[in-house]
């Protein structure tokens, strides 16, 4: 009597080393060298994907190959969609050797504007409150202060750390983390300037304080010839949202004119009022006998 003898199979796993932006490791369960397995073993895959990237869904397959890793004729991938207790995919090894495959695609991250103080946040070219970008895309950040103020701190925010934004050839932009982001910003009250013009008279030193703060007038200035009679316009009691210039507006004085005898103190001429720097007409020389 013959009985015959059987040996099991054992067959190559291969992983698909062409995988572009991550990797894919698919090892035996228990084969010491993991490269090898029997019909019926447990075939473990690591997925490992790049930075900014993640396994598309449907993409995770194996297919039937010769022992050089080139597909059979015919065969067919085969989806893996089973997960371990450590969330790697499994399959059961079938018989013939295989090769793992797997497609990974950019995760569409978000950016949203979060607080924004005393101005406005806008993103990207079409200036929007939210968009989705990509890992290391380059991300704009437009900052429009309310009048008055301007921008004191500029940050993102991912996975609970901040980062300062910072202005590039004057825009702001930043590089697109891996992860959901957040941009806030802080406008404060900035420094105006109120400027004295004052047409020829005693100079008055430009008043430089920060938006809404409360103004000291000056004391008025003086201007040969003339009476102060206020500015144009008025000084603001508290400091203006941008720059100001003010005009000192004035009276020329007038004064009387009397010529009188030299001996008597006769008048020779009606008392007349001339304004200051204006020409006066002397009267006809007097006479004597």
């Amino acid at each position: 009597t013959l009985v015959a003898q059987w040996t099991t199979n054992n067959w190559q796993v291969f992983s698909d080393s062409t995988v572009q932006n991550g990797t894919v490791s698919a090892k035996n369960e228990v084969e010491a060298s993991g490269t090898s397995a029997n019909m019926g073993d447990t075939i473990v895959v690591t997925l490992t994907p790049a930075t900014g990237y993640q396994m598309k869904a449907g993409s995770l397959k194996y297919i039937a190959t010769d022992d050089q890793g080139n597909a059979l004729s015919g065969a067919q991938y085969v989806d893996i969609t089973t997960k371990n207790a450590d969330g790697n995919y499994t399959f059961m090894m079938p018989d013939s050797c295989v090769k793992v495959t797997a497609e990974f695609e950019q995760i569409d991250y978000t950016v949203k504007v979060d607080t924004v103080t005393n101005g406005t946040v806008t993103l990207g070219t079409d200036e929007e409150a939210e968009i989705t970008a990509n890992y290391q895309d380059t991300i704009t950040v437009k900052v429009t202060p309310e009048d008055g103020y301007e921008l004191e701190t500029l940050k993102y925010t991912v996975d609970g750390e901040e980062k300062n934004i910072t202005a590039t050839d004057g825009a702001y932009t930043f590089e697109m983390p891996a992860g959901n982001v957040t941009v806030s910003a802080t406008c404060v009250e900035k420094y105006v300037t109120i400027t004295f013009d004052t047409d020829g008279g005693s100079t008055i030193q430009p008043i430089t304080q920060k938006y809404k703060s409360d103004v000291t007038a000056p004391t008025d200035p003086t201007k040969t010839g003339y009476t102060f009679d206020g500015w144009d316009p008025e000084i603001p009691a508290i400091m203006p949202a941008k720059d100001m210039k003010i005009t000192a507006k004035w009276t020329v004085n007038k004064y009387k004119v009397n010529f009188l005898d030299g001996e008597n103190g006769t008048p020779v001429q009606k008392e007349t009022e001339v304004e200051y720097g204006a020409s006066i007409t002397v009267p006809t020389n007097p006479t004597k006998t």
